[in-house]
């Protein structure tokens, strides 16, 4: 049937380009995202990546899910300084990134682990 066919067509050309556009939306947010937040591209947030090979700065691991590694900047100067999983980013963000209550936490922790 010409008509079922041409129509058919129609509609798998109209989903394809909601497809595309709800990625080109997706990159551009995230583009918007990183500008906004961090002043890095989303070349730079790539090649942090790269760098890393898409493993957490600070605990080696990979982000669950697919997940994008979150960008760690020092809330004072705004300064960029790696990617973090999200559990170690929040960790972080719940220390205050106070250096001394992360090694007290860390002796602390250390006296019940005999493993």
């Amino acid at each position: 049937d010409p008509e079922g066919t041409r129509a058919n067509e129609a509609r798998w050309t109209r989903e394809y380009r909601a497809r595309l556009g709800q990625e080109e939306k997706r990159r551009r947010e995230r583009k918007s995202e990183l500008w906004r937040n961090f002043k890095i591209t989303p070349e730079e947030y790539d090649e942090l990546w790269n760098s890393q090979r898409g493993l957490c700065a600070s605990c080696g691991g990979v982000n669950k899910n697919g997940n994008w590694l979150v960008v760690d900047h020092n809330h004072n100067s705004g300064e960029v300084r790696a990617l973090l999983c999200h559990p170690c980013n929040y960790a972080l963000g719940i220390l205050g990134e106070d250096q001394q209550k992360i090694l007290s936490l860390a002796k602390y922790i250390s006296k019940f682990n005999h493993a």
